[in-house]
């Protein structure tokens, strides 16, 4: 895990994820099943920053609540995923029964 010491850690989210470092990043990863980059080449990486730190600041309360809005939304997706996979076997095997489920949707609407 990467702990930013002098930037926002949204500025070094947006810098980390950019597909040219992702892919330098995979280049140099090494390991068996589950290969990663070692920490100390992700260290060594070389980031331009702002000259002004209200630059970052700016950056940070712009971009922050997006990336924790589109982690959030990951999760939920995740969850409506599971949540689907399993109710839609039993609601084709009969187990359940779809009886009922557009008058609770018009209910909540």
């Amino acid at each position: 895990m990467l702990t930013p010491t002098k930037v926002p850690w949204s500025f070094l989210h947006a810098a980390l994820t950019l597909p040219e470092v992702s892919g330098h990043l995979g280049q140099m990863a090494d390991g068996g099943a589950y290969s990663a980059a070692r920490p100390e080449i992700i260290g060594a990486m070389q980031v331009a920053l702002p000259n002004e730190p209200k630059i970052l600041e700016a950056f940070h309360r712009a971009c922050a609540p997006l990336f924790e809005q589109a982690e959030a939304n990951r999760t939920q997706s995740r969850t409506l995923a599971t949540l689907r996979d399993t109710l839609l076997p039993k609601l084709l095997s009969g187990e359940l029964s779809g009886e009922g489920i557009e008058s609770r949707r018009e209910a909540v609407t």
